[in-house]
């Protein structure tokens, strides 16, 4: 091998993915990263996504039939269990279709904001297909920056996040809200409508909650929460951070921190 192939290829190894690839959300972002690691989808992804393969109709039509998952009860340390969606490969195929369809679009409604600090990445060599960009180790220099020259911190979060999305609310934060209702339920083919159904789909057409565990939930969830961000802008709320659903804002005095 000579050193410009050796180079270039080690180049492209090092060098950040800018794509999401279908295979790589189904091997990799298909189980809640909370689950034994013996347990993964990899196999699953390698046979699914021969080049040239055809797969059944059940994978591949329009509106799929709505599917039952599965759940993985998580103990967790002083709160209520969570409990972790196993999805059925063929409503997970056919989100994640969709997702690595229109990646472009959906990253950048996911896109970082003055208040968001976990945006959604693509992950290069990571465990996961979809990862945020900052860890919970990065909360005590956010917090740093934040506070100097605040006297007031609001520290809050969505009380049940996940289960209480609305799915139709998906195509709100696709489409926009007005637009998404002015037309709502008159076999609208859009993106928006098209995750909504699958989302339902996956869980046998369920339009409260969507599941927790799968990457194309992390995305979701950061597309639906960005125009929150952007309220909060508008408002002037600059100052603090949100990592996911949990919120830390600050402020100068009490009376801006309450009406926040």
């Amino acid at each position: 091998m000579s050193a410009r192939t050796f180079i270039s290829r080690l180049t492209a190894t090092l060098a950040p993915k800018t794509r999401l690839e279908l295979k790589d959300l189904l091997a990799k972002g298909y189980f809640p990263d909370e689950l034994p690691p013996p347990f993964n989808t990899k196999v699953f992804s390698d046979k699914i996504t021969v080049r040239g393969l055809r797969l059944p109709t059940q994978f591949t039509e329009p509106k799929g039939k709505w599917c039952e998952y599965t759940t993985f009860s998580l103990a967790r340390p002083g709160a209520l269990r969570r409990r972790l969606a196993i999805l059925n490969p063929l409503a997970y195929y056919r989100l994640s279709k969709e997702i690595v369809t229109h990646q472009k679009s959906l990253f950048k409604k996911a896109s970082p904001s003055v208040v968001c600090l976990s945006h959604p990445k693509i992950s290069a060599n990571g465990n996961r297909a979809i990862a945020t960009h900052s860890s919970l180790g990065d909360l005590p220099n956010a917090r740093a920056r934040s506070r100097v020259g605040k006297l007031f911190a609001l520290r809050t979060d969505i009380a049940r996040f996940y289960p209480s999305i609305y799915t139709h609310s998906l195509d709100w934060a696709i489409t926009g809200k007005d637009k998404a209702k002015s037309n709502f339920g008159r076999g609208v083919n859009r993106l928006g409508t098209r995750i909504d159904a699958h989302v339902q789909a996956a869980q046998n057409g369920q339009t409260r909650g969507i599941p927790i565990g799968p990457d194309t939930s992390l995305l979701l969830a950061h597309v639906l929460l960005a125009p929150v961000d952007k309220a909060l802008k508008k408002k002037g709320i600059t100052h603090g951070f949100r990592f996911l659903d949990d919120y830390e804002l600050v402020f100068e005095s009490r009376s801006l921190a309450e009406e926040a």
